[in-house]
């Protein structure tokens, strides 16, 4: 999309990608991250400065499932050792990220994700494009996400990919971009 002149952000879970992330203990506290970081500070309180937004498969409703590997992480003393253990842990799992999993209030963060979203309270145009063989968060997610306000938020359903389409068939969600932008 950068090749045809958009620019684009990509806001992650923390811990997950390539970038440097803080330790615990030197001053940047994970809890204070809320809806207006994960929208780049200009989504719900500055519409104005966004045209269209495009959401891939991520938590976007109260009833959307807390991944598995979170919910173990928050478990006394199992969270600790599944960051220890090599065999179980994962790359991205620091404990950083223990930390914030543990804290975080994730019915909360898809409850103001669903309302700063909903009919009357967003009016741009919104890309829902969702890998239908996802494992972590169904369909249903992105069909009620769709409901709270159907005249913006269109839904492209893309066969074979998963949890991350732009991953298992990045010219498909190209695609889907192109049309929609």
């Amino acid at each position: 999309m950068a090749d045809v002149g958009f620019h684009c952000f990509a806001p992650d879970w923390i811990g997950f990608g390539f970038s440097d992330k803080p330790q615990p203990g030197y001053g940047f506290d994970y809890t204070g991250i809320s809806c207006r970081f994960l929208w780049i500070n200009s989504g719900p309180e500055k519409p104005s400065k966004i045209s269209k937004l495009t959401i891939l498969n991520s938590s976007l409703t109260v009833s959307s499932p807390i991944p598995g590997l979170f919910q173990q992480l928050r478990i006394p003393l199992f969270g600790e050792f599944t960051c220890q253990n090599a065999v179980m842990a994962e790359r991205f799992i620091e404990a950083a990220l223990l930390e914030a999993v543990k804290k975080a209030n994730f019915k909360g963060i898809s409850s103001q994700i669903a309302a700063s979203f909903a009919s009357g309270s967003w009016d741009k145009p919104i890309l829902v494009v969702w890998g239908i063989s996802d494992t972590y968060l169904p369909q249903s997610v992105a069909e009620e996400f769709q409901k709270g306000n159907p005249s913006n938020v269109k839904l492209k359903l893309i066969e074979g990919t998963g949890h991350m389409p732009q991953e298992d068939w990045p010219e498909k969600v190209v695609d889907a971009l192109r049309l929609f932008f």
